[in-house]
């Protein structure tokens, strides 16, 4: 079993601060307007995006519940905390929380992602203790070796994210629960670390990362907060129209899970014989100021 990913911890948290005007408003409709834009953009390639959700979120703000209705949503904890720093003991206090809150409000999940993709082996005995069908909270840096910007951005990760994987992930069966990897860059190491908010320059990244997984027939699972999909969303039709063209399969989490599952835990094919898998998602952690300000200030 791989290791423990980092947190990103407090220091992270303050420079991500600085930008919570821009970002998030005193009401939540800041955000409800870029997930609307997100769901929309996914939408031109005949899918939906997959949500990874907060439950404290959902408690706070019911009125997000017509925004998410009918798109793909996994777990994102009951608060967002790294499970990598909590006792077992204290995963699953927040695990059975956010279970709870979901079932409460009628909604469905059945995969995870943990915050700040941070979990380990506990995380997962714990996510197969409770009947989740897959977790989605692993990332490797999904560049090419040859690509121009993988030095950049392999530091950067290894700051947010701890050692990594570098070589090509792709998704598994393990003890009845499937892992699928998440992609990076995410939209997190793009814009906040390294200050790119150049469309053009986001859309050759993200086309480096699928040209990668098309030669591997292999899965691109991009990582973009809504907080910060308008940076991103010209890249992402981009990305979305050329996969298509590529033969692509255009899905969300669940379906993935459910096809490797189906398929033994071998990604070695995909239905419909699409040459490779695309999945977009995005976890939503905070809708208004005061929910970030409860990150930093509990």
């Amino acid at each position: 079993m791989r290791g423990t990913w980092a947190r990103k911890g407090f220091g992270a948290s303050v420079r991500r601060a600085a930008l919570i005007p821009v970002r998030y408003g005193l009401t939540a409709e800041k955000i409800r307007k870029q997930l609307q834009l997100m769901v929309e953009t996914v939408r031109l390639a005949d899918c939906s995006p997959t949500i990874g959700v907060t439950a404290a979120t959902l408690v706070r703000h019911p009125r997000i519940f017509s925004d998410l209705a009918g798109l793909d949503l996994v777990v994102h904890g009951y608060e967002h905390v790294g499970y990598g720093g909590l006792t077992d003991e204290q995963q699953a206090h927040d695990l059975d929380r956010a279970c709870f809150a979901f079932a409460t409000l009628g909604l469905n999940a059945n995969g995870f992602r943990a915050p700040y993709l941070d979990a380990n082996g506990a995380t997962l005995r714990l996510l197969r203790e409770r009947g989740f069908a897959f977790d989605s909270s692993f990332p490797y840096l999904a560049l090419p070796n040859q690509s121009e910007f993988r030095p950049l951005f392999m530091g950067a990760a290894q700051v947010r994210y701890g050692t990594l994987e570098t070589t090509p992930q792709t998704p598994y069966l393990e003890a009845n629960l499937v892992e699928v990897p998440v992609s990076l860059p995410d939209d997190e190491l793009l814009i906040d670390a390294l200050g790119y908010r150049n469309p053009e320059l986001i859309s050759r990244i993200f086309y480096s990362m699928l040209k990668e997984v098309v030669n591997r027939n292999s899965v691109l699972v991009l990582q973009i907060h809504p907080e910060r999909f308008s940076l991103c969303a010209a890249a992402t039709r981009d990305v979305l129209s050329r996969a298509t063209d590529l033969g692509g399969w255009m899905t969300n989490l669940t379906e993935l899970a459910a096809w490797i599952r189906g398929q033994n835990g071998s990604s070695g094919g995909w239905p419909d014989g699409h040459a490779f898998a695309l999945a977009v998602t995005g976890d939503l952690d905070a809708l208004t100021i005061a929910d970030f300000g409860r990150r930093l200030w509990p």
